[in-house]
């Protein structure tokens, strides 16, 4: 008889009660899992929309600074994009210096050792939740497993060899040398570079 009795109080009221309660706690708590996941999948893609536009910006004003020059050098810091020191006037190429939205922090740079500044990325080693449907000039983040895989640089231009049919937008085919095709144009080549990042020193 002793052995029955953990069953008969199953079956009691306080014994439903109690049944319903943890059921209760039981939902309520893959509830919160699943809107915890939800909400920082979503965190974590308006950072990534975030790091495509700054990132973008950064690598428009470069390519900017190196338009502007006939000998196309590059600048030797962010900080030459927000007051250009090869004029005696303000000219700024960005609105500001912005920060890496994933770490919050400073940006690992690109540096060649010969050009200068070539483009910056994040530090962050997190996986990324977008891997695919990038804009053209952003193609080369496909399948990127980290987003310090996220390369915001500006290639070295290739001199056209002769004039074609449909130029794009910021390239000339007349006398002198091409200008950099900006972001927004075709497709940035995902070249090998030689330069080294502020992140491996």
């Amino acid at each position: 008889m002793t052995s029955r009795k953990p069953f008969k109080i199953l079956f009691t009221k306080q014994g439903f009660t109690y049944l319903a309660t943890m059921v209760v706690i039981a939902v309520i708590g893959i509830a919160l899992s699943v809107t915890g996941y939800q909400w920082k999948t979503m965190s974590k893609r308006e950072k990534e929309k975030e790091l495509l536009f700054r990132g973008n910006e950064i690598r428009s004003a470069i390519a900017q600074y190196v338009n502007t020059d006939p000998l196309r050098r590059y600048p030797h810091s962010l900080e030459d994009l927000i007051k250009d020191p090869r004029s005696s006037k303000t000219v700024r190429y960005l609105r500001k210096l912005y920060k890496d939205p994933i770490t919050n922090d400073d940006w690992a740079i690109v540096v060649d050792p010969v050009r200068g500044l070539m483009g910056v990325h994040s530090k962050s080693k997190e996986k990324p939740v977008k891997t695919s449907n990038f804009r053209p000039q952003d193609h080369c983040f496909e399948d990127k497993t980290q987003y310090r895989d996220w390369v915001f640089i500006v290639q070295p231009f290739i001199p056209l060899q002769a004039p074609i049919a449909n130029p794009l937008p910021n390239q000339t085919t007349g006398p002198g040398v091409p200008s950099l095709a900006l972001p927004g144009g075709a497709a940035i080549p995902c070249l090998p570079t030689t330069a080294s990042s502020d992140e491996e020193k």
